[in-house]
C-alpha cells in the first residue's frame, strides 16, 4: 500500500520539510502531497528531486484565507495517512520594535496553519487511521533572544499538540 503523506513548510530546498520529504523518498516510493507556499517554487523543481512520484505541489499562503486549498485537498485526498505539519517563520525583533502586521505574520504561520491543516484533513486521517507529526521547536520550552512572536508560536503549539494527543 502506498502511504500518502501531507508536509507543510516545503518552501525552498532548504526548509525543514522539503528535507524531511526528500528523507521519505529515499526510503519508499510514497506519494507525497507538498504544501508549500513560494509562488516560484514550480512543479518541474519538485518532481526533478522527488522522480515524479509527487501528486500535488500545493502552493497554500499561509498568511492569507487557505480554507478553500485545505478543502480541495481533503477532497482530492480522501485518504492521508500522514500529515507533518512542519510550516515554519521566524521574525528576528525585539517586543518594542514588532508591529502587529509581523506578529500575526509570524502566528498565522507557525500556530494557525497547525491548527487549520490538522482540522481540515482530520476526518480523512481519522478514516485512515493516520499520524500527526507537529514539527515545533525548542523554542517552545527554552526561548530564543529577540524571537518573541516565534517563542509564543512553537509554545502554543506544543501545547496543541499535547492536547490533541489528549483527545
Amino acid at each position: 500500500m502506498i502511504k500518502k503523506y501531507l508536509i507543510t513548510g516545503c518552501s525552498t530546498r532548504n526548509s525543514l520539510g522539503y528535507k524531511i520529504a526528500e528523507k521519505i523518498r529515499e526510503k519508499d516510493r510514497l506519494a507525497l502531497i507538498l504544501a508549500v507556499s513560494n509562488p516560484e517554487k514550480t512543479d518541474a523543481d519538485i518532481l526533478a528531486v522527488f522522480g515524479g512520484v509527487i501528486d500535488l505541489n500545493y502552493q497554500i499562503d499561509f498568511t492569507k484565507n487557505y480554507d478553500m486549498h485545505l478543502q480541495a485537498i481533503s477532497e482530492i485526498y480522501s485518504s492521508i495517512d500522514v500529515l507533518i505539519n512542519c510550516a515554519g517563520l521566524n521574525g528576528n525583533y525585539w517586543f518594542e520594535n514588532m508591529n502587529e502586521s509581523e506578529w500575526d505574520n509570524i502566528m498565522s504561520v507557525n500556530l494557525k496553519s497547525l491548527y487549520k491543516v490538522t482540522q481540515a484533513l482530520l476526518p480523512n486521517l481519522t478514516k485512515a487511521n493516520g499520524t500527526v507529526l507537529n514539527i515545533v521547536s525548542n523554542a517552545a520550552r527554552n526561548p530564543m533572544r529577540c524571537s518573541l512572536a516565534y517563542n509564543a508560536s512553537k509554545s502554543a503549539a506544543l501545547m496543541l499538540t499535547q492536547q490533541l494527543a489528549r483527545e
